[in-house]
């Protein structure tokens, strides 16, 4: 009876989105409630769903934005990034040792806060070899925080009044994971968007430069304690979204055809997060040690007051 509920909920969570009645908060919030109710019979289906769709509806809302100025937006927040990922990562180990979390946790959710939560996470802990302990904690920790931030920033971005523009750059800063930065930034409403996917893209790629650190310094480590280690993978589908971005400014004649892409993209997103949604279970919530939780809420609040106060004081132009 409960698979039947299950697949039920789905169906109608597929509907709304498809006819445009899905919210992207209503829809987390919905997937979470379904797994810790429900259940769901058919987990590693729909969190390798969500991975691979979450990176085909980015890549189709390239098709929404002119490259020249998505490369401006993300280019006026290059700054902004590298200050406060090296703000994270400098408080993520001292924290960690104030803690007293493990080195390989503390490490992987540094890195998920640092630049963009389960996807740094993953690339981080292919080249750390983690093991399946402490990239669940890891990635519970940043789960929990993700979904918190997709409710509470809107909120906070109106009780501020914030502009579009300075939310936009605030949530691709401060949210770890790209899913809950769209959320966020479509529930603001107008151009958001516009502002945090570039943001946060940009963001994303020093995943590359980061991994290549972090694995340098792990493979010393690991050769020191006789261990082996690991390897990464490129997140390629961000610069699929800069090539969308490209057809779509250098090919105009297609315009008609973009439009209908790029809102895929964004009801593919919707989805998306209630299929992240899904994955909540007891057993996660479980798995998030306190420490861990701290931890992420004190980096969480490091990165947010820090990049408030950065677009406070000197405001993107």
């Amino acid at each position: 009876m409960k698979n039947i509920i299950f697949y039920v909920f789905l169906a109608a969570a597929l509907l709304a989105t498809v006819m445009g009645w899905g919210d992207a908060c209503i829809l987390l919030i919905a997937g979470i409630f379904v797994a810790l109710t429900v259940g769901n019979p058919v987990s590693s289906l729909t969190a390798n769903g969500a991975k691979y769709l979450l990176q085909a509806s980015v890549v189709l809302m390239g098709f929404k934005y002119d490259i020249h100025s998505m490369l401006a937006v993300g280019s006026q927040g290059v700054f902004l990034s590298i200050f406060s990922i090296a703000l994270v990562l400098t408080c993520g180990t001292l924290f960690s040792r104030w803690l007293k979390v493990r080195y390989e946790v503390g490490a992987l959710v540094s890195c998920g806060t640092s630049i963009c939560g389960g996807s740094a996470i993953a690339a981080i802990g292919g080249v750390m070899k983690s093991d399946n302990k402490d990239m669940a904690v890891s990635l519970g920790t940043i789960f929990l925080l993700n979904a918190v931030a997709l409710l509470i920033f809107p909120v906070m971005g109106h009780s501020l009044h914030m502009s579009e523009q300075i939310f936009g750059y605030w949530s691709g800063i401060a949210i770890q994971d790209t899913s809950s930065v769209a959320g966020a930034a479509q529930s603001y409403g107008g151009a958001t968007l516009a502002y945090a996917i570039p943001v946060k893209l940009a963001r994303a790629l020093w995943i590359i430069p980061l991994a290549m650190c972090v694995g340098w310094f792990h493979r010393r480590r690991s050769e020191s304690l006789g261990a082996e280690a690991g390897s990464f993978s490129i997140p390629w589908f961000i610069f699929l979204f800069i090539i969308a971005s490209a057809v779509k400014t250098w090919i105009p004649s297609g315009e008609h055809l973009y439009a209908h892409g790029a809102d895929l993209g964004v009801k593919a997103l919707v989805f998306t997060l209630y299929l992240i949604g899904l994955g909540m279970s007891y057993h996660a919530l479980k798995s998030v040690g306190w420490r861990a939780l701290v931890l992420g809420v004190l980096l969480w609040i490091v990165l947010g007051i820090s990049s408030l106060i950065w677009l406070t004081v000197s405001p993107p132009a």
